[in-house]
């Protein structure tokens, strides 16, 4: 496995910060089992546009708010869109130690020994590395994948992975295809295996892996060595290839090897995360160029949350969350809490956008009731752009 990531360290004079936060995320990436590339650049003055999963993190002092080279790399950061975050060994240092245009976001206090820790923590979170909610639907045909797939649900819910299958997971007497089109609502990412037979399953075909594209799904494949026709317009996606020595047999199916089972549980969970990231990095800058129409400045504030100001005509500010699946009560706290951390900013409205089909009519009540009336909507990202919700 591979990937690139940059994490820009804004400072100076805090090389002791820089050094223990570096230690700390590769200590964590390691724990994670997680196999990528960092990169920790000091400065964002040359960089034209982001190429790769990049953060920033502004380790405040006297001697970083009066350096014409953080601020450079500050600015930069906010004109590419890049989320930083500033951080203070004291809150009452904070407009001492971190300059203006950083003083609407919530710092991060740098206090105790577990500092580097828990910051490495929350910037693996806001990379989408180290998801706390990882959900996986796996896609298989019955009369042959049934064995893998009761494995894999096994091993990834050890994992703490929420994993929908059929299997367990829709009730008798319920609407089959209903129950799979919620479920994939409520997930992000499609664990596909494909076996000799999978492209003959229309539920395969028509409504996962179909739906999934049309979502920007993160997906995952794996491919038996004796398939020989793919599943239709999977050409180009994630792909493991098994050979004969990944497969056992376990009852009257196939599953994989015990050496194999390792290897795969690894990939799935770094692809899990690359393709979250993707699909939520896709629906931030969905959004931002929507909100750019309106507004003049789109700040990046964590928490996949973006702070609208200086809007044209007079239009007040706003706050836009983002989730790559159906919200949850959970999702709007996150909001409002969002809100209540920025430093003295009034708003007169939020929005909570989410890259699914449609909410459940239930569901739909649900949330009106958990929002009562306040200002505050869920929007699907479709009916957000082009829409003039703003």
């Amino acid at each position: 496995m591979n990937g690139d990531y940059k994490i820009y360290l804004i400072h100076e004079g805090r090389n002791q910060w820089a050094s223990a936060l570096m230690n700390a995320i590769r200590t964590d990436l390691c724990n994670h089992n997680i196999e990528i590339n960092v990169e920790f650049p000091n400065k964002l003055n040359d960089v034209i546009k982001v190429s790769c999963s990049s953060a920033a993190v502004y380790l405040g002092s006297s001697q970083s708010h009066n350096s014409e080279s953080c601020i450079n790399s500050i600015g930069k950061a906010l004109d590419l869109g890049i989320l930083i975050i500033p951080v203070v060994e004291d809150e009452n240092l904070f407009r001492q130690h971190v300059p203006q245009e950083l003083h609407a976001i919530n710092a991060f206090i740098w206090s105790g020994v577990s500092a580097a820790e828990r910051l490495a923590r929350h910037i693996l979170r806001e990379l989408g590395l180290t998801e706390v909610d990882r959900r996986v639907f796996i896609s298989h045909r019955r009369k042959d994948g049934l064995g893998m797939a009761d494995q894999l649900f096994d091993n990834l819910s050890h994992k703490r992975f929420t994993v929908f299958l059929d299997r367990f997971d829709v009730e008798a007497g319920r609407d089959f295809q209903q129950e799979i089109k919620e479920s994939l609502e409520e997930i992000s990412f499609l664990l596909v295996i494909e076996s000799p037979e999978a492209h003959q399953s229309k539920w395969i075909r028509e409504d996962e892996v179909n739906y999934a594209l049309r979502h920007h799904m993160a997906m995952l494949i794996l491919t038996w060595p004796s398939t020989q026709i793919p599943i239709p317009n999977t050409e180009g996606l994630p792909r493991i290839r098994l050979n004969e020595t990944d497969l056992t047999i376990g009852g009257n199916y196939q599953k994989l090897s015990d050496h194999a089972l390792d290897r795969i549980i690894s990939e799935i969970e770094y692809w899990h995360a690359d393709g979250l990231l993707r699909r939520r990095r896709y629906l931030l800058e969905s959004v931002k160029k929507e909100a750019l129409k309106y507004y003049r400045t789109c700040l990046n504030i964590g928490n996949w949350t973006l702070l609208l100001k200086n809007g044209v005509n007079q239009r007040q500010n706003a706050i836009i969350g983002i989730i790559p699946r159906l919200p949850n009560a959970f999702d709007l706290y996150s909001l409002e809490s969002s809100h209540l951390r920025l430093n003295n900013v009034s708003l007169s409205r939020k929005f909570l956008v989410h890259l699914t089909e449609s909410v459940p009519i239930e569901k739909s009540y649900f949330l009106e009731w958990v929002i009562n009336n306040r200002p505050l909507q869920t929007i699907i990202l479709e009916k957000f752009i082009g829409g003039s919700v703003l």
